[in-house]
C-alpha cells in the first residue's frame, strides 16, 4: 500500500514538472490547435469582396486588421441553422477569406455592423460563428460594400 501512494507521488511530480516545463513550441503549437479566431498570414490568405479578389495593400491592411480584432463571443449554431448564419438578411456583402489553417482550407466569411463584425468560419464540415470587434475593419468593409454597389 505504501509503494503505491509513493509511487502515484513520484508519477504526479514528474507529470507536474513536464507539463509546467514544456518548450515554447509545443505549447505555441497547442494553444493554436484549439484557437477559434484564427491568425491570417497575408502571403496564403485570399481576399474577396463580392466575388472580386483583393491584392496588394488592400489586402494586406484587411488580414492585419483581421488579426487584430478583438474576439467578443462565439455564437452556437443549431444544426439546421446554418444558412442563416452563412447568409444573413442584413449584413451586406461580406468580405471573405479563404487561407489554410495547418493542411486543410478555412473560410472566413467577415459581415460588418455598427458595432462589430459577425465571422462565420466553415472549416472542413464545421460552421463556426463569432463576433469581433475592429473599428478599422467595420469601416472599412462598409466603405468596400458601399464602392461596389
Amino acid at each position: 500500500m505504501t509503494w503505491v501512494v509513493v509511487l502515484s507521488i513520484i508519477v504526479t511530480s514528474v507529470f507536474k514538472l513536464v507539463v509546467s516545463s514544456m518548450p515554447t513550441t509545443v505549447v505555441k503549437w497547442f494553444v493554436t490547435r484549439f484557437q477559434l479566431h484564427p491568425e491570417v498570414v497575408t502571403e496564403q490568405a485570399v481576399v474577396t469582396i463580392d466575388g472580386e479578389a483583393v491584392e496588394g495593400q488592400e489586402k494586406t491592411q484587411i488580414v492585419e486588421q483581421f488579426n487584430e480584432a478583438l474576439f467578443i463571443k462565439q455564437y452556437y449554431i443549431y444544426p439546421g441553422t446554418e444558412a442563416k448564419y452563412l447568409n444573413p438578411n442584413d449584413a451586406g456583402t461580406p468580405v471573405v477569406i479563404q487561407t489554410k489553417q495547418g493542411k486543410t482550407d478555412v473560410t472566413l466569411s467577415l459581415y460588418t455592423y455598427d458595432d462589430h463584425v459577425h465571422v462565420v468560419k466553415n472549416k472542413k464540415k464545421k460552421t463556426i460563428a463569432y463576433c469581433v470587434r475592429s473599428q478599422d475593419l467595420q469601416s472599412r468593409a462598409f466603405v468596400a460594400t458601399e464602392a461596389l454597389i
